[in-house]
C-alpha cells in the first residue's frame, strides 16, 4: 500500500503538464516512432500545454478582477461561497479514495480497451479528482468506503465512453484529431447540449439566425474579428462592474489578447498531438486493424475556440444574475466564474459556434448549475470541514463548477438510498425528491441525445 502511495503521489505532484507529455512519450515509443521523435512529441505537448494553461490563466485573470468585483457586490445575501475548484481537487486527492484511485483509474481503462468496451486510452490522469469527489459523496451519505470507491469508478468508466460519444465534437469541430476529452462531468455537456440545441434550431425565428465570429467578420469587418469581440465584451464588463475606464480598457485588451493568442498555442500543441494519432493510426493498421485508438486529454484544449471565449465573458454578469434572482439559490459564482468557459465550449460545439445559441445554451446549463448546487452545497461544505481546510465555525463553502459537474447528482442520489434517504448534514436535509428530479433532467437529456442520433443514423 505504501509503494502504491508513494507512486500514486509522484504521479500527483507531477501535475498536467509534465504528466501528459510523458506518457505521450512512452505512447509514441510504443507505436514503434523512435527515440528522436518521441522526444520531440513530448516537448512539443509539454510547451504546447504550457502555452495553453498559460493564457487560459491570462483569460481568468483577465476578466478575474471584474468578475470577483461583480461577485463581491451582488452576492453578499447567499449562503455558500465559491472558493474554486481546485480547492475541492486537493481534497480529493488528499481522500482515503484519492489516495488509491490512480492504479485503479489506469487499470480500469485498459481493461475496457482490452475488452473492447471503448476506444479511448485517457492520459489526462488529473482529472480522475472530478471522479473521486463524486465517490467521496456517496461514501459521506452512505458512510460506506466501498460504495464510495465504486461509485467513483463508475464514474470514471462512465466519462471514459462519454470520450467515445462526444469524439466527434473534439476531432470535427475543435479540430483535434485522434483526440477525445476526458474529466468528468463536462463533456456529458456535449451529449446533453444536442436536445438544446435542437430546440434552438426549432424556435420560430431563432432558427434562421446562424452568428458565428467567422460570420461576423466576414459581415462586419474587424468588428466582427474574435480580437474585437474580446476587447469589446471585456470593455463592458468593465464599466458595468464599477471599474475606471483605464482598468476597463485593460480588461478589455486582456481578454482580446487571450482570444487571439489561444488558437495559437493550440496549434504548438497540435504540432506535438498529430504525429501520436498518426503513430497510433499506423500502428493499429498493422496490429490490430480493426481498432481505433483516442487519446484522452484535458478540455482544455477546446477553450480557445472564439464562440467558447465569448459566451463565457458574456456568462460573469448572466451567472450573477441568475444566481441573484432564481429562486432556492444558495451559491454566489465568484473564483468559478471564469471556469464557464470548459462547459461554453460545448454548447459552441452542439450549436456549430453559433454565439447566440451557444449563449442561450450556457444561460440553461447555468440554471441547472445553480439548483444542483441548492442540492448539494452542504455535503459539499462538510467535505471541506472534514477535510481541515475550513475549520467549523468558519462560513459555508463549495465551488460553483460542481453544479454543472453532471455525475454529481447521481452519486448524491446514490449515498442517499444508502444511507436512509433524506439525509440530514450539519442541520440541512438533503431532499432526496430534488436529487432525482435533477437526475430525471439528466437522463432525458442523455436519452434524447442517444434518440436523435439513432435517428440520424437511420436517415443516413
Amino acid at each position: 500500500m505504501n509503494i502504491i502511495n508513494a507512486i500514486s503521489q509522484f504521479i500527483y505532484n507531477l501535475g498536467a503538464v509534465l504528466m501528459v507529455p510523458l506518457v505521450m512519450f512512452v505512447l509514441s515509443m510504443v507505436f514503434g516512432m523512435g527515440f528522436k521523435k518521441s522526444l520531440r512529441v513530448g516537448i512539443t505537448v509539454a510547451v504546447g500545454l504550457t502555452g495553453v494553461y498559460l493564457i487560459l490563466d491570462f483569460f481568468i485573470a483577465g476578466i478575474g478582477e471584474a468578475a470577483n468585483i461583480l461577485g463581491e457586490k451582488y452576492g453578499g445575501a447567499l449562503t455558500f461561497v465559491d472558493i474554486g475548484w481546485s480547492s475541492f481537487s486537493a481534497i480529493g486527492w488528499a481522500s482515503k479514495i484519492g489516495l488509491i484511485f490512480i492504479p485503479i483509474g489506469i487499470i480500469t481503462n485498459l481493461i475496457m480497451l482490452a475488452l473492447n468496451w471503448t476506444n479511448h486510452l485517457s492520459v489526462n490522469i488529473w482529472d480522475y479528482w472530478e471522479a473521486i469527489v463524486g465517490g467521496m459523496i456517496t461514501q459521506l451519505l452512505s458512510g460506506s468506503f466501498v460504495l464510495g470507491l465504486v461509485a467513483a469508478t463508475a464514474c470514471h468508466m462512465i466519462n471514459i465512453k462519454v470520450g467515445d460519444w462526444t469524439a466527434d465534437q473534439m476531432q470535427d469541430f475543435f479540430g483535434f484529431p485522434g483526440i477525445v476529452s476526458y474529466a468528468p462531468g463536462y463533456a456529458e455537456w456535449g451529449l446533453i447540449g444536442k436536445p438544446i440545441a435542437w430546440l434552438m434550431d426549432h424556435i420560430p425565428g431563432l432558427n434562421k439566425v446562424h452568428l458565428t465570429p467567422e460570420e461576423m467578420s466576414e459581415k462586419v469587418g474587424i468588428f466582427g474579428e474574435p480580437i474585437f469581440i474580446g476587447f469589446f465584451i471585456g470593455l463592458v464588463m468593465g464599466l458595468i462592474a464599477g471599474m475606471d475606464v483605464t482598468a476597463s480598457l485593460m480588461t478589455g485588451v486582456n481578454l482580446a489578447a487571450a482570444m487571439y493568442i489561444q488558437p495559437k498555442m493550440i496549434g504548438i500543441l497540435m504540432e506535438g498531438l498529430v504525429p501520436v494519432s498518426d503513430g497510433a493510426k499506423e500502428f493499429l493498421q498493422k496490429h490490430a486493424p480493426n481498432r481505433k485508438l483516442f487519446i484522452g486529454l484535458d478540455p482544455a484544449i477546446g477553450t480557445g475556440n472564439a464562440t467558447a471565449l465569448a459566451v463565457a465573458a458574456l456568462m460573469v454578469p448572466t451567472a450573477i444574475v441568475l444566481a441573484l434572482f432564481l429562486p432556492g439559490s444558495k451559491v454566489m459564482p465568484l473564483a468559478d466564474l471564469t471556469f464557464i468557459v470548459f462547459f461554453s465550449m460545448w454548447a459552441a460545439a452542439v450549436n456549430k459556434g453559433d454565439v447566440l445559441k451557444s449563449y442561450l445554451t450556457t444561460v440553461i446549463m447555468t440554471i441547472f448549475c445553480i439548483y444542483s448546487n441548492a442540492y448539494t452545497a452542504p455535503i459539499m461544505n462538510r467535505l471541506a470541514m472534514d477535510s481541515g481546510l475550513i475549520s467549523e465555525t468558519a462560513t459555508q463553502v463549495t465551488h460553483f463548477a460542481n453544479g454543472y459537474f453532471t455525475h454529481i447528482p447521481f452519486c448524491t442520489v446514490l449515498g442517499q438510498l444508502f444511507g436512509g434517504g433524506n439525509v440530514v448534514v450539519d442541520g440541512t436535509t438533503i431532499n432526496l425528491v430534488t436529487g432525482i428530479i435533477l437526475c430525471v433532467i439528466l437522463s432525458a437529456g442523455f436519452a434524447l441525445c442517444f434518440l436523435m442520433t439513432k435517428k440520424k443514423k437511420k436517415e443516413d
